[in-house]
């Protein structure tokens, strides 16, 4: 009765086992549960009127029919889904994220595609994240080799791995700061990281358009060093057969993913590489 009051007219209601999916005309969706002999009710985020509400035939769904909203789907998987729009912030981001991590300090790194980085500290996920503390770097007040941020990738030390349009990063939690890191192949820079995989003394990296790398990885303290640096090619080193997007670890292989040539598998052990593509049908050439 006090939805009601407030809410105006039902268009529909359904039961799913022991919850009622309560539609009103102008005024969104409720889930009415009743458990133990007492009744919860909750606003879902449909706000817009509700047409209709229908049970689906084959899974533990419903579907809602709204007036604006489109069509949502409901069920009892235990999760769920928050937007954050960049116009909301402070500091004013415009240009397309490609990369999170959340650090072991719960602070959220938010890469972007040429307005550099959103460092988000104390996230938590049940916390407005503008209220978190947000700090911006970018070329201007960092050591970022460029603003286009690609992949953060965690280390065993006490730093992190950043990649970057214009070559490798990375922060050190120790001085609280960027700083860079020479990687080159016969003096030429390594640039369009995508990807880091830190594997003991190796260090893995995608580039979209320079083939995958392989360097020796060693420290002076939670300093990183990279020497021995062998830059993998396919198709003649032309940069269209060679866009590796990401890194994925797997016992002794490490996989890398190509856009385009399939998939390749490297033997940490004994070097061979496989390469895995796929025909129209999904089955392994």
């Amino acid at each position: 009765g006090d939805i009601i009051s407030r809410s105006g007219d039902i268009s529909d209601i359904i039961k799913q086992k022991n919850t009622f999916f309560v539609g009103f005309k102008t005024n969104g969706l409720y889930i009415v549960r009743v458990e133990d002999g007492e009744c919860f009710k909750e606003k879902t985020p449909i706000n817009s009127g509700v047409f209709c509400l229908t049970k689906d035939q084959f899974q533990d769904v419903i579907w809602v029919g709204t007036d604006g909203q489109g069509v949502y789907m409901l069920h009892d998987e235990n999760y769920s889904i928050r937007s954050t729009i960049l116009n909301d912030f402070t500091l004013k981001v415009g240009k397309p994220i490609r990369s999170l991590f959340l650090d072991d300090a719960n602070t959220l790194w938010i890469g972007s595609k040429g307005d550099g980085i959103l460092k988000i500290y104390d996230y938590d996920i049940n916390k407005n994240i503008l209220d978190c503390k947000i700090e911006n770097l970018d070329i201007k007040n960092s050591a970022l080799n460029d603003n286009s941020i690609y992949s953060f990738s965690k280390s065993k030390k006490n730093i992190l791995w950043i990649g970057t349009e214009n070559g490798l990063n990375y922060y050190s939690y120790a001085e609280k700061k960027i700083k860079k890191i020479s990687l080159t192949d016969h003096k030429k820079p390594i640039i369009y990281i995508h990807d880091v995989y830190e594997q003991d003394s190796t260090l893995w990296i995608a580039t979209v358009g320079m083939g995958y790398v392989k360097a020796h990885l060693s420290w002076q303290g939670d300093t990183p060093v990279l020497s021995n640096i062998i830059r993998y090619t396919i198709g003649d080193g032309d940069i269209s057969s060679n866009y590796f997007f990401s890194i994925f670890a797997e016992d002794n292989d490490v996989w890398f993913s190509n856009r385009g040539k399939g998939a390749f598998k490297v033997n940490t052990k004994t070097s061979d590489i496989m390469s895995f593509v796929f025909n129209k049908k999904n089955e392994n050439i």
